[in-house]
């Protein structure tokens, strides 16, 4: 049976292309990109490697390779996630650029935007639980010779990174406690029925 006219919009070609970049050095922009744009998405993906790296360690896996499994889960969800971003733009590009275009007639719609929520506005989120921040001072506790201003400064250009760190990492603790709050459960659970 021969296959019929395929609707894909990315080649195996491309694909590969994708990979060969982010392998060779262009993964962290690339995170650091999504991060930007999509967040809870970013943290997804960092979760995914830590998360089997982690599995791997618990069974004995040496750390070369539990450091190795980490970075290639990474690199391949997001040259999944790249892939198709550039497949999406290739369809749908013209059409979005036109819809994003200004509204020639005036009034209030006219002038809102959406606003973009970057990762620090979601790590700043005070209606959550755990929310945490870091000043200067914690940055001097790491290097006692930076001035107060130049821990500062640090802190300015790397906040977007820090915060998106901070929430990636919370996704796998989380991910975990809630593993042991269920095991906790169940181990509750079993000493219940065996007192019955």
């Amino acid at each position: 049976m021969r296959p019929g006219p395929s609707d894909e919009c990315i080649s195996h070609e491309k694909i590969q292309q994708i990979h060969r970049r982010f392998a060779y050095g262009g993964a962290e922009a690339a995170m650091e990109d999504l991060a930007e744009r999509e967040s809870s998405l970013a943290a997804f993906v960092i979760c995914g490697g830590v998360y089997l790296s982690h599995t791997a360690r618990r069974a004995g896996a040496p750390a070369s390779f539990v450091r190795w499994l980490n970075d290639e889960v990474i690199t391949r969800a997001l040259v999944c996630v790249e892939a198709q971003r550039q497949a999406h733009n290739e369809l749908w590009g013209d059409l979005l650029s036109e819809a994003c275009e200004p509204a020639k007639h005036g009034g209030d719609m006219a002038d809102e935007q959406n606003p973009r929520v970057s990762a620090l506005a979601m790590a700043k989120r005070s209606d959550d639980f755990a929310t945490t921040s870091w000043t200067p001072e914690d940055v001097r506790r790491l290097r006692p010779a930076w001035s107060g201003p130049e821990a500062r400064d640090f802190l300015e250009k790397h906040q977007t990174q820090l915060a998106a760190m901070i929430l990636e990492a919370g996704w796998v603790k989380l991910l975990l406690l809630i593993e042991q709050y269920e095991k906790e459960l169940r181990d509750e659970d079993e000493r219940d029925q065996q007192r019955k």
